[in-house]
């Protein structure tokens, strides 16, 4: 397959061509080691996260590697989907660090570097633990505003916090603070959520006064105080009066930020000509998409989408077209911050209720040529199935697997699957089955190419589907082995679950990403003064 060396990457890299750098190891090893704009998009999901990552088939892919040498494979199903230019870089995250380049650990590196540059360009007001403590302890009118997302909120949160997301933050605030001398307090598990949802606030002239909490939960936890599990604190429906004020502090950023609008024939015409990546971003919430979107649209929250932009975004160059309902509060907020990140983002003119395009309420699943020849079983055919040679393989997240999988099934990874030979070749038939539908079907598509004379199926609905019919599970909290979970970032893994050693580790590498981010000297940040 065609190369493309470290250095020639840097040039390209710093030029106005839309390029995706696409970094097909699994999360485990991509967490360790991986360059700033590198989307991670695991061989185990390829076909559907590069869909929706890079639309434009005509983009120049980039792809990385690692020891399991999958990008061969990978480009060979790049081009069944019709992708067309597509490179190697060659030697990987050894060669661009050889080459003087920068190599980040963990996740989301861009948008937290942001955040903690934000905070130190605007010297965004934070209380620690204590102080908020001891404000609630003297009856101070204080309001605790959880940025998380509400699966998060729920599992464990601040007492008496309200699920408000980051992307909810500006358009809900109205409803939940009505006194302007209320104290507003934005918290999340750590430091980058709370400081943009505050900052949020502070930018669109919020008159009460805001604080992000410093170190979230974690740091909560860490001073001895208590949190809660299973909140149900979430925020009401937005009141016309609470919308009113919302779209005055929305109009507020727009005045202070360049934020422009695109209509909906635009959008249709770029898609048309085909020579950007074209992203419809739905940031509303899950009830409101479900409710029905734009055709083609994906759901992108806009605090996640801003916290996490290039798990939908691999093409810094691409158009991100933000889809709202009026007073596009929502939209406004998340296209302030992306594009102080360097991100071409616009509002859709009318939103969803104006959409020239059909409103679904579900979209076809994407066209992958492969998964033609997968066969769906229910779980009554696969207990069947498995009376005689059958092999069961949970191609699942390895953790899961450790919790509760089919008794007696393996666990296996994609990129690894010939380490089966030997147990496929002694089966009749394989059963495959995930949580997620695609690494199944991907994972069996790969084995039908292998061993075509194999009688190959996916469980339909996976785990679920067979504890739903009776079937058995079982437990096994050690396997597979840490070494095999490659799919599974064990740095700092544990630091929400009360390893004060783990919290400061992550905390130490959050406070150190503006000097990385500065050696690298890639990003295009613009900081709203």
């Amino acid at each position: 397959m065609n190369e493309i060396s470290a250095t020639e990457l840097m040039k390209t890299i710093s030029s106005d061509e839309e390029i995706a750098i696409v970094d097909i190891r699994e999360k485990g090893h991509f967490g360790l080691e991986h360059l700033l704009h590198a989307a991670n998009i695991p061989f185990s999901e390829l076909e559907t996260g590069i869909l929706l990552q890079v639309p434009r088939r005509t983009t120049r892919i980039v792809l990385i590697d690692g020891i399991d040498s999958v990008a061969p494979r990978a480009e060979e199903r790049l081009r069944e989907l019709g992708y067309v230019t597509i490179d190697r870089l060659t030697g990987g995250v050894d060669a661009w660090r050889e080459a003087g380049g920068e190599v980040f650990i963990g996740e989301d590196v861009t948008p937290k570097a942001f955040g903690e540059i934000v905070e130190e360009e605007l010297h965004t007001p934070a209380l620690n633990p204590q102080d908020v403590e001891a404000l609630i302890g003297k009856g101070e009118d204080v309001v605790i505003l959880d940025g998380r997302t509400w699966p998060e909120h729920h599992g464990v949160s601040i007492p008496g916090s309200i699920s408000v997301p980051n992307g909810e933050l500006l358009l809900r605030l109205p409803d939940l603070v009505k006194d302007p001398q209320t104290t507003v307090v934005v918290t999340c598990a750590g430091r980058t959520r709370s400081i943009i949802g505050a900052q949020t606030l502070i930018n669109a002239g919020v008159e009460n006064p805001v604080y992000a909490l410093r170190g979230g939960t974690q740091a909560w936890r860490m001073a001895g105080l208590s949190l809660h599990n299973g909140s149900t604190n979430r925020f009401a429906e937005v009141t016309p009066e609470g919308a009113a004020r919302a779209e005055a502090f929305a109009n507020d950023l727009r005045r202070k930020t360049d934020i422009p609008d695109i209509a909906q024939a635009d959008v249709e015409r770029v898609a048309a000509e085909g020579q950007r990546n074209l992203y419809r971003l739905d940031v509303r919430t899950r009830e409101e998409f479900d409710d029905g979107h734009i055709a083609g649209s994906v759901h992108a929250p806009g605090g996640q989408l801003v916290q996490g932009v290039i798990r939908w975004c691999a093409v810094r160059k691409g158009l991100l077209v933000l889809i709202d309902s009026a007073p596009f509060v929502r939209a406004v907020s998340a296209a302030h911050w992306l594009r102080q990140m360097g991100y071409d983002a616009r509002v859709l003119e009318g939103g969803v209720a104006g959409a020239t395009a059909q409103v679904v309420k579900d979209d076809p699943p994407p066209a992958i040529p492969s998964l033609a020849s997968v066969a769906l079983v229910d779980a009554d055919r696969a207990r069947h199935l498995r009376a005689g040679k059958a092999l069961t393989i949970d191609v699942g997240a390895s953790m899961d697997y450790r919790h509760s999988h089919i008794a007696g099934a393996v666990w296996a990874i994609r990129p690894r699957l010939e380490a089966l030979r030997e147990r496929v070749q002694q089966a009749d038939s394989i059963i495959v089955y995930s949580a997620v539908a695609a690494r199944a079907l991907l994972f069996a598509a790969d084995l039908k190419r292998l061993f075509p004379d194999r009688d190959v199926c996916v469980l339909d609905g996976g785990l679920s589907a067979w504890v739903a019919a009776g079937g058995e599970v079982e437990t096994t909290p050690h396997a597979p082995p840490d070494e095999a979970c490659i799919d599974y970032l064990f740095w700092a893994h544990d630091r929400q679950k009360g390893n004060d050693a783990a919290t400061l580790q992550y905390f130490n590498w959050e406070h150190g990403l503006p000097n990385q981010i500065n050696r690298d000297g890639t990003s295009e940040f613009r900081i709203l003064k």
